[in-house]
């Protein structure tokens, strides 16, 4: 039987996983998807009568499992029921993606920004426009029929409503020039 702690877990926060069984002579073994887990800075595999306790010392959104304890002894083996996390991260890897990229854009044109970010829950997106905040939330902003004065930086700034954390993307450059002719 494998008994966590907690499976709504803030990343950086720690976990005990408990595995018991009955039986005698048993040997216990972790697994993290179908990966051996061994001691190490960070994680403590301890034994005691009948059962071993798993502790990650600090969760990272790699961890999410499933966590399986494998028990075995002379006379058979088993494995306990999976056990899955859902891990509270970020934002990061906030990312700005511009469509198409051109280094000058004609008076007119029609221009797309998409944001992205890895976070759990999914982030919240706000758009900048020379540090200033655009109207535009979410994760596209579409600049249709594009004017020179609309030229400037933009970023996206990504937020996490759990973590209270916020990050903002690299600048994209938008230089807008009137059609010739």
């Amino acid at each position: 039987m494998l008994t966590p702690s907690s499976t709504d877990l803030m990343e950086f926060s720690s976990v005990n996983l408990s595995c018991s069984s009955s039986g005698s002579s048993l040997s216990f073994r972790w697994l993290n998807s179908s990966s051996y887990i061994t001691a190490s800075e960070g994680v403590q595999i301890t034994y005691a009568d009948g059962g071993s306790t798993l502790t990650i010392t600090r969760v990272t959104h790699n961890d999410q499992g499933p966590f399986v304890c494998h028990v075995s002894n002379a006379v058979s083996d088993q494995d306990s029921n999976a056990v899955n996390f859902s891990i509270t991260f970020g934002p990061e890897n906030v990312t700005l993606a511009i469509s198409p990229v051109l280094q000058r854009y004609d008076e007119g044109s029609d221009i797309s920004l998409s944001c992205s970010a890895l976070s759990n829950p999914p982030a919240q997106f706000d758009w900048f426009v020379n540090d200033n905040v655009w109207s535009n939330t979410g994760p596209e902003l579409r600049l249709e029929n594009i004017q020179k004065n609309q030229s400037g930086t933009y970023r996206c700034s990504a937020y996490n409503s759990k973590t209270l954390r916020t990050e903002k993307s690299k600048p994209a450059i938008v230089t807008v020039v009137g059609k010739l002719g």
